[in-house]
């Protein structure tokens, strides 16, 4: 699966993201480049599954990359 590249969404399906986040720890251990992407609403709020900021850190440490962060502007 070399030479891949996925975009991976986030929305406010707040409970699903340490599972989501294991799917993109997968897909990158298996060599494909993820383009990170979170609505505006999953990259601005503090949940009882986590703060942002936590969730942002991790994505972007395993994509080696910025997270494309929706909102009012295009991404």
């Amino acid at each position: 699966m070399a030479d891949l590249t996925v975009g991976f969404a986030l929305c406010g399906s707040f409970c699903t993201f340490k599972k989501a986040i294991e799917q993109i720890e997968k897909l990158k251990n298996n060599n494909i480049d993820i383009v990170p992407i979170m609505s505006y609403n999953a990259y601005n709020t503090d949940t009882r599954f986590g703060k942002a900021s936590e969730h942002i850190k991790r994505i972007e440490e395993i994509c080696n990359k910025k997270i494309k962060e929706g909102g009012n502007h295009p991404l």
